[in-house]
């Protein structure tokens, strides 16, 4: 009885017993029926049953079906099945009427109003049972022992009215009111529901099955599900389009992961809704598959099951190592059965994947080839079992679920990002979108107090790091214009070709390529963004296998990002020492140099995304990211143009100097470092990204100098060196520790002068009369001069400074009776006392600072002599004061300014007794002062400021030997913004080096430093000043003029910005400098001399409209 399924004839099988049954009530009608009444026993009515339905109660006298509440005569009724579990029942009416009152129990009139049912459809969905009877004997039929005996019983009960197909009637009269399908059925439902009772009560919701009576040995299928036309429906409060709608979503998830991703391996379970590889054995061979998916569709064909078809949208297959061609437009279908008892109203409904079949009717196959039949059977049985599993396992086999929400990813813009706030202290802003804190981040650096873990710290940018990659790509590019015709690895940055067999695989041209470091803890990862304006290239063959004539394939606006290590490489003595570094003055043959590189060796891909902008429709009608072009794009970059990149030179970021052996206490014996970010709130928290605040997360490299061990595990508190102290980007900022350079290095220099300036008395004597003074300063003491006389730093704390000094007094007294060289009996004494003071300012930011050095030396000589006791004394001081002015001059550098290398002291005398001038032994302290303390040699300090801050910073250059013409001045680095911690660690500003550029400053700046003449601790006025002041200096250029008249205003670029409006809209009580005229005087030898004016700080209230400092001070204290 035909072939495959059978549910089209089972259909009609049970039709043709409905349309029997309902010829047979029209015969019963005919033959029994009154005119204009109802059938009068319980027989007719059920044998009318299928043909009319009356329901109501009529006049006796006058008979008329006006009068019942319901009336109805039918044309034959008929089943679809819409799946295994429901069926649709059609009733059309051909003639009839219905009331809206159904509570009416008396017969109705003819006058009143009634809605008429000629013309009228219903239809009810109604779930259906396979029940029968097996093992029937029957010896007659002959074909088999036993037989079943099958039926399909409607559940009238569970009959829903279908309001889609409800189609109302265009009939009226008279007293009829039209019907429409937007009227409210509830009287039609009601009593259609009364009529659906009587089919119940009359048998006609039983039919029989297909009769198998043959004496076939099979299995007969039925399978109305796979043969349904039947509209979708809602399940658990869910409709069709909210189901495709999710699936839609899952598969634009997949096509965006696959857009942005090239390893199929790693990705395959998040991309098989767009793209799949497969491979599927059986007794013929293996099978290989490449399919690409439309979204999957869902038509829920009952409550109870769904059909679920994947729209492939090509697929190409391999087989026997023969390429198919390809095979567009499949569409297989299966038939799954809901999980009910896990649904959620509609909220969550999923599907048993164990009751999935294919469906062959709901299916299409396009294509003709002899493996045809076997192709779709390979890829019919992978779909069935491993691919459905996937969409178990992936899925959780969900054909909707409310919690998920897809937001299409949109092309990635640089955005303007916020750089933050720059007030010193408090913001107001929030840091949802990354708002850095400036102000607090800066405070941290400049209030720092602890000793630094490491004598040196250095950080480059993220920022800079980039802009050297694009001033080597510039470079690259013009490059390009002289050698288009024999391009070399040197250009590689901008455009490369490699090639195979004399033949080119793989050639593309480049933006400038881009790092983003990776701040996890920790980590010593960036991941380096290649942008590919335009590529061509070749397929590859098995096993990645490079094929000349494999397709050619076109490619434009790709981003491929890979992660890599961060390497310390050593570099050697000799030819491996970058040239940049031969040629530069503060070469050292003994050093040995590190290098920051990336090892590209470590390559992992990280992504591969389209720049530009590409709709959904774009990538599937163009086509652009199909596996096998990913796949061989990152694979030429990988294998071929990274190492292109290694060999000019390109991997290399960084070059430092290191020194194996103990030579200064400022060259680096070992070095580490570390990626750090910039934290952008007061949580601390941090992000990786490009650009805008990403920028300033670096790479900070620590250090020791004097062969002192790395501490370990490093420590993170350094993360604040990364900042800077501008808006104004750095390429990197350094930390010299107060061990490394003030006690390592400076002040050493300085302890020379402690020893020149500090008096010792030797023993004397008096012949005659005279007093044989004999005085030398400590360096000229046989048995003193090898012992140091070393600054100290003060137990006191200054608010605004760091004070270092060296304070000794020694008194040396003689006495003689007597007859002594024929003189009366008499006693000396000789006092000397010398204090030499450091003040670093801390806590100041600005263009330049203010260190200042300055010392006192008092020799005190007396005497009492002869029976008389005549006594005579001699007093004199010598007192000196330099200011050493650090001051960034633009981009050559730090300048070390100072009036002179050799200071001369201010000597002046006491007043002495009556008798001190007169008296024979007398000996003039003036005098034995100026030989002894004429001049202050600071040379040699001068001298180590000048090698360590002035022009090419030593310790960090840009780039390798390969790449260095492209970077300026050969990739040397200059300080700027020198400024001091509290706790003594200077903090410089790195950028690009220009010996030829102009200063910054202008010609008008001033200077501020809050280090000299600060009141101290212990209640003594320094240097002069009364007890309680509070006073700074303020050093003008010769240029600068000065009159009570004159107001000042800050220079533009004096305060940044964001400091003056968070200013002016808090209203913050900040201390700033305020400007003072400079005095001039005429020293010793004729030239003009500063003497530093002094003036109170004030704290200055800066309102709306107000400025935010006072006078043309560089600087702000926070």
């Amino acid at each position: 009885m035909c072939l495959g399924n059978r549910a089209e004839v089972s259909s009609m099988y049970v039709n043709g017993q409905l349309r029997t049954l309902w010829e047979n009530s029209q015969h019963c009608i005919r033959k029994h029926a009154v005119k204009e009444e109802k059938p009068a026993s319980p027989e007719l009515e059920y044998g009318f049953a299928l043909g009319r339905f009356y329901l109501g109660t009529q006049n006796r006298s006058n008979p008329d079906f006006d009068n019942l509440s319901f009336y109805g005569s039918f044309e034959c009724p008929r089943i679809e099945f819409a799946c295994n579990h429901e069926v649709i029942l059609y009733l059309q009416f051909s003639g009839g009427h219905y009331h809206l009152d159904t509570n009416k129990t008396t017969p109705r009139s003819k006058t009143e109003t009634k809605i008429l049912l000629a013309g009228c459809q219903v239809a009810f969905r109604i779930n259906f049972l396979n029940r029968g009877v097996s093992g029937v004997a029957c010896p007659e039929i002959g074909n088999a022992n036993a037989y079943d005996l099958d039926f399909i019983v409607l559940d009238i009960e569970s009959a829903s009215f279908c309001d889609d197909l409800f189609k109302p009637s265009t009939a009226i009269s008279k007293y009829s009111s039209p019907s429409s399908k937007d009227q409210d059925n509830v009287a039609l439902k009601y009593y259609l529901r009364r009529y659906l009772d009587l089919l119940k009560r009359t048998g006609n919701h039983v039919f029989y099955t297909l009769p198998d009576f043959d004496d076939l040995s099979r299995e007969i299928i039925i399978d109305y599900s796979a043969d349904s036309n039947a509209a979708p429906v809602d399940i658990e409060g869910i409709t069709a389009s909210q189901m495709n709608h999710y699936l839609s979503s899952l598969w634009s998830q997949a096509l965006s992961i696959a857009d942005s991703t090239a390893s199929a391996v790693s990705v395959d379970e998040a991309v098989y809704l767009f793209e799949h590889r497969g491979t599927w054995k059986d007794q013929t061979g293996e099978v290989e598959f490449h399919a690409l998916f439309n979204a999957p569709e869902v038509r829920p064909l009952c409550r109870h099951e769904v059909a679920l078809s994947f729209n492939i949208r090509e697929v190409v297959f391999k087989t026997a190592g023969l390429n198919v061609p390809e095979f567009p437009g499949w569409k297989i279908t299966f038939i799954v059965q809901t999980d009910l008892q896990h649904a959620v109203y509609g909220k969550k409904l999923r599907v048993e994947i164990s009751t999935a079949h294919f469906s062959e009717q709901l299916s299409v196959f396009a294509g003709n080839h002899v493996l045809y039949d076997r192709l779709r059977d390979a890829l019919i049985n992978y779909l069935s079992t491993k691919y459905l599993a996937i969409f178990e396992a992936v899925h959780h086999s969900f054909i909707f679920d409310s919690d998920f929400v897809f937001v299409p990813p949109t092309p990635e813009v640089e955005q303007v990002t916020d750089i933050g706030c720059w007030c010193p202290s408090g913001c107001t802003h929030s840091d949802a979108n990354g708002h850095v804190y400036w102000g607090p981040a800066i405070e941290k650096m400049v209030t720092y107090s602890d000793a630094l873990p490491y004598d040196f710290a250095t950080s480059v940018t993220q920022g800079s790091i980039n802009n050297q990659l694009s001033i080597l790509w510039t470079s690259a590019s013009q490059q390009i214009s002289v050698a288009r015709n024999r391009l070399s690895s040197v250009h590689a940055l901008a455009e490369y070709a490699f090639t195979f067999k004399g033949r080119v695989l793989f050639s593309a041209t480049f933006n400038a390529p881009e790092v983003q470091l990776i701040c996890t803890p920790g980590s010593k990862k960036a991941v380096v963004h290649f942008h590919v304006r335009e590529a061509t290239l070749r397929s590859l063959g098995v096993g990645s296998a490079y094929d000349v004539s494999a397709k050619e394939h076109h490619l434009s606006d790709y981003m491929v990002a890979f992660e890599v290590d961060l390497q310390l490489r050593t570099c050697s003595k000799g030819d491996e020492v970058p040239s940049l570094l031969h040629d530069s003055p503060v070469y050292a043959d003994y050093r040995e140099y590190q290098q920051l590189v990336l090892d590209y060796s470590t390559a992992r891909l990280s992504k591969v995304t389209a720049s530009r902008s590409t709709n959904t429709a774009d990538i599937l009608s163009e086509f652009e990211f199909r596996q096998e072009k990913r796949d061989a794009l990152v694979h030429y970059l990988k294998n071929e143009y990274l190492r292109a990149l290694v060999l000019n030179g390109s991997d290399v970021l960084y070059t430092l100097p290191v020194t194996p052996a103990k030579s200064d206490p400022l060259h680096l014996t070992s070095l580490t470092f570390e990626v750090l970010p910039i934290p952008y709130s007061d949580s601390q928290r941090y992000r990786d990204g490009l650009h805008g605040r990403y920028d300033r997360n670096a790479v900070v490299f620590v250090g020791m100098v004097e062969g002192r061990p790395l501490p370990f595990p490093l420590t993170s508190s350094a993360y604040w060196i990364c900042a800077g102290f501008s808006p104004d980007m750095p390429s990197g900022t350094v930390v010299l520790s107060r061990r490394a350079l003030l006690e390592g290095k400076l002040l050493p220099l300085l302890s020379t002068i402690n020893s020149k300036t500090r008096l010792v008395p030797s023993f004397s004597t008096v012949e005659g009369d005279r007093w044989i003074l004999d005085l030398s300063t400590w360096a000229e003491h046989p048995h003193l001069k090898t012992i140091d006389c070393p600054f100290k730093l003060t137990t006191h704390t200054l608010s605004n400074a760091l004070e270092f000094n060296w304070d000794k007094w020694e008194r040396w007294s003689y006495a003689h009776g007597q007859g002594h060289s024929g003189v009366d009996e008499g006693s000396y004494t000789v006092t000397t006392d010398t204090s030499n003071k450091l003040l670093i300012p801390t806590g100041l930011v600005g263009e330049s600072c203010d260190l200042e050095l300055s010392g006192s030396v008092a020799l005190k000589l007396e005497s009492t002599v002869g029976v008389k006791a005549e006594h005579w004394q001699s007093e004199a001081v010598a007192k000196w004061t330099v200011p050493i002015h650090l001051s960034s001059n633009g981009e050559s550098g730090i300048s070390v300014h100072v009036s002179s290398d050799d200071i001369i002291p201010d000597v002046v005398s006491q007043p002495g007794s009556r008798l001190s001038a007169n008296h024979p032994s007398f000996v003039d302290a003036l005098a034995e002062l100026k030989k002894h303390v004429s001049t202050i040699k600071i040379d040699a300090l001068i001298t180590e400021l000048r090698t360590t801050l002035e022009g090419v910073w030593q310790h960090l250059y840009t780039g390798s030997a390969r790449n260095e013409s492209a970077l300026g001045a050969k990739g040397t680095l200059c300080a700027r913004m020198p400024v001091f911690t509290k706790g003594g660690d200077l903090i410089l500003e790195l950028l690009p080096y220009s010996p030829g550029a102009t200063g910054r400053l202008q010609t008008t700046t001033t200077s501020a430093s809050v280090a000299s003449k600060v009141q101290n601790g212990n209640g003594r006025a320094s240097n002069g000043t009364t007890n309680g002041s509070r006073t700074v200096s303020i050093e003008l250029n010769t240029s600068a003029t000065w009159s009570p008249e004159t107001s000042y205003s800050p220079l533009p670029s004096a305060i940044p910005s964001g400091v003056i409006d968070a200013v002016n809209t808090l209203g913050n009580v900040i201390t700033y400098p305020s400007a003072t005229p400079v005095t001039k005087t005429k020293n010793k030898t004729g030239g003009e001399t500063n003497i530093l004016a002094a003036s109170k700080i004030e704290p200055h209230r800066v309102g709306r409209g107000g400025y935010a400092a006072r006078g043309n001070g560089r600087g702000y204290v926070l």
